[in-house]
Order: C-alpha cells, then sequence, then structure tokens
C-alpha cells in the first residue's frame, strides 16, 4: 500500500476558522439585541400612534359637539384648509383669502380685514371676530371665527394660524330679537 499526498500546515486555517466562528457569534448577539431594540421601537410606535388616533377621536369629536369648524391658514402662501364642518358652513372651499373675502358681507369687510392684517403683520396673535358671511347658496349667515397664530418666522411675521369657526346666525336672531322687545318696551313705557 503506498499512500500519496503533502503534509499542510492548517494551523492559521483553523486559527482563522475559529475567528470567523467568533466573529459569527458576536453578530449573531448584536443581530439578536438589536431584533429585541427594534420591536420594543415598533411597539413603541403602535403605541403612539394609537394615542395619536385617539387624540384626534378627541379633538374630532369635541368639535363636532361644540358644532365648530375648523381651518388651518397658511399665511405665507395664502393657502386656507378647512375641515368638513367648516367647508359646509361657508358652502365652498375657498383656497385663498381673497376667496373667502368675497363672501363677507359688505358692512363687515373692513372690520375682518382689519383683524386680517394684524395678525399677517404679526401685530397680533388672536384672531375672534363675527361677521356676516354670504355662503354660495345666497344665504347670509353670522359666523364667528377665533383663532390664534401658531408660527412665525425668524422676523417675527406670522406664517400660519390655526382657528375655528362657529354658525352664530341663532344667536344673532336672538339678540336682535331682545333688542326689538327692549324698545318696544321703551315705546310704550
Amino acid at each position: 500500500v503506498k499512500i500519496f499526498g503533502t503534509d499542510q500546515d492548517i494551523t492559521e486555517r483553523k486559527y482563522l476558522e475559529k475567528e470567523l466562528e467568533k466573529h459569527q457569534i458576536y453578530l449573531e448577539e448584536l443581530i439578536e439585541v438589536r431584533t429585541v431594540e427594534l420591536e420594543k421601537e415598533i411597539i413603541k410606535r403602535k403605541q403612539t400612534e394609537k394615542a395619536l388616533v385617539k387624540s384626534r377621536e378627541r379633538v374630532e369629536l369635541a368639535l363636532k359637539s361644540a358644532d365648530l369648524g375648523m381651518w388651518d391658514w397658511d399665511i405665507v402662501n395664502d393657502i386656507i384648509i378647512l375641515d368638513k364642518r367648516a367647508e359646509k358652513l361657508l358652502g365652498f372651499t375657498p383656497s385663498e383669502s381673497k376667496e373667502w373675502f368675497k363672501g363677507i358681507h359688505p358692512e363687515d369687510v373692513n372690520k375682518v380685514k382689519k383683524n386680517y392684517e394684524s395678525v399677517i403683520s404679526g401685530k397680533s396673535e388672536v384672531i375672534d371676530y363675527s361677521y356676516r358671511f354670504t355662503s354660495q347658496t345666497g344665504e347670509v349667515i353670522w359666523i364667528h371665527g377665533w383663532g390664534r397664530v401658531v408660527e412665525w418666522n425668524k422676523e417675527g411675521k406670522s406664517i400660519r394660524a390655526v382657528g375655528t369657526t362657529q354658525d352664530i346666525t341663532e344667536q344673532k336672531k336672538i339678540e336682535e330679537a331682545l333688542r326689538e322687545s327692549e324698545q318696544n318696551i321703551k315705546r310704550a313705557q
């Protein structure tokens, strides 16, 4: 029996295999740790998303309960975003303030513009006024708008305002009826 072959020193190869095995174990441990971290992050994100949905739901229910419409005004680009109740109240969706101004009763335009310009210039943060508005259907309604500037640029100029709008027509009718009643009482005395 003859055996042919060569002897080869595989010490370095065995060493490298051991090192490779150590690195593989190390990497697997890192993957396991990172997987646990990612699972925790996913759970936390899902909890945050769930809380956000609940928060939005509460805001929506509060607005609905108070019969308030909501608006978000990008002052820089003059873009107005309305929720469905505000759209329904106005009877259309103005995308710019100049479209919205067209519906404001002529006797109320200056008062509203004054507040509007004060907000744009940064002199005032608060939007708070009542005005008559002619909807697309031609109906004149009383609206109360309330809001606040929520973002400013570096120069302190207002760049975004958010607020609510409410139909106060019935309240105004009651106030007018009360005034008429008081006048009738005074005349009768």
